[in-house]
């Protein structure tokens, strides 16, 4: 449309057209390219991707009729029907940039109605929210656009004072409600990432962001949260481990599937904990990432040998099924090596299973 709408304009302007055809022309493609305006801000409108809202019959891609849009209110512009096309744009404008401000009330809401803060759901209404922030782009609502981009970061550093306030509760009480609310957050270890990124970005001339700027804070109160859960979360596992370990001497029989649930499910959290920080460690600069991915890595090290100390170098057939949650364990370590790299701390464990089988 936009070559098409450029090779009028090429056209008219020959000298072969006349001023009287020239200005007919014009008359019929102000009629074509104004006149439909009113309809396409309704359609808009209707079809804006608020947070909250349940769209119905909307088809395509919303951000094609803010082009189409821009489109024809260029062409507006160049034929003199400037009073409906900046009134057109004008509404426009005011809804998308007003649903920031209209957003408030449901993240409050989402943030301090119960514990959990539905990080899925709040990621689902800011990848809304970044629609109608490219729309506004595209409109080239400047002003606006810079508004919204702070209103957006005032929304993320928000989220993310809720997950510190939750994790340090846990850290604090560590009581069974808090837990089980820190286990819902790490599931969402994505929806996490997202928000640290956005942060991040707000502190791209920071070297390291923890120094100041937006978002700093909330990310430098986050990441030490994190890094104190791994260290929680490992010492944990250790203790159980030393426990199971004690009671196999006292009563001669190993009794490692009582709490087998408990520890595979922390051993995937340690996992969720290093995804977070390895994903973000190599472009935010942040020194204090990279030390949360090296202790979590040495942690279950630590714990790998302790597992591998805790098999016999020989068993028979009763002992092999007892030791079965001790290799279940071993496996998830396996799993999680493959998965970040961790070529020594596999290739550890896949030697200890070949010398096993060999003895047996």
């Amino acid at each position: 449309m936009a070559e098409g709408l450029e090779a009028w304009s090429v056209l008219v302007d020959q000298p072969a057209w006349t001023q009287a055809a020239r200005e007919t022309e014009q008359q019929r493609l102000r009629q074509w390219c104004v006149e439909p305006l009113a309809a396409l801000v309704e359609r808009i409108l209707r079809d804006a991707p608020l947070p909250g809202r349940v769209l119905e019959d909307v088809r395509g891609d919303w951000l094609e009729l803010i082009r189409l849009f821009a489109l024809l209110r260029d062409a507006g512009r160049r034929l003199g029907g400037e009073p409906v096309v900046e009134a057109a744009q004008g509404r426009i404008i005011r809804e998308l940039a007003g649903a920031f401000l209209s957003y408030s009330g449901i993240l409050n809401r989402l943030l301090f109605g119960e514990d959990d803060p539905q990080l899925a759901r709040i990621s689902a209404d800011f990848m809304r929210l970044d629609l109608l922030q490219l729309a506004l782009d595209e409109l080239g609502a400047e002003a606006e656009g810079r508004g919204v981009r702070q209103t957006l970061l005032l929304f993320v550093n928000q989220v993310m004072g809720k997950v510190n306030v939750l994790i340090r509760k846990f850290l604090g009480h560590r009581d069974p409600l808090g837990r089980f609310g820190v286990t819902n957050l790490l599931v969402e270890v994505e929806e996490l990432i997202v928000l640290a990124e956005r942060l991040l970005e707000s502190n791209a001339e920071i070297t390291p962001v923890e120094a100041s700027g937006p978002g700093g804070a909330a990310m430098a109160d986050f990441i030490d949260s994190a890094r104190s859960l791994g260290h929680l979360l490992a010492s944990e596992l250790m203790q159980q481990l030393q426990l199971e370990n004690r009671r196999m001497v006292e009563t001669g029989q190993p009794d490692f599937g009582r709490g087998q649930t408990v520890f595979v499910g922390q051993l995937r959290q340690l996992g969720l904990l290093y995804r977070f920080a390895a994903r973000l460690e190599s472009d935010a600069r942040v020194e204090s990432l990279r030390q949360m991915t090296a202790e979590v890595h040495h942690d279950l090290e630590t714990l790998t040998d302790a597992l591998l100390a805790a098999l016999p170098a020989a068993a028979g057939p009763e002992q092999r099924v007892a030791m079965e949650p001790l290799w279940a364990r071993l496996s998830v370590i396996v799993d999680l090596a493959e998965r970040f790299g961790w070529l020594e701390l596999r290739q550890k464990v896949l030697i200890a299973i070949r010398n096993r089988a060999v003895v047996a």
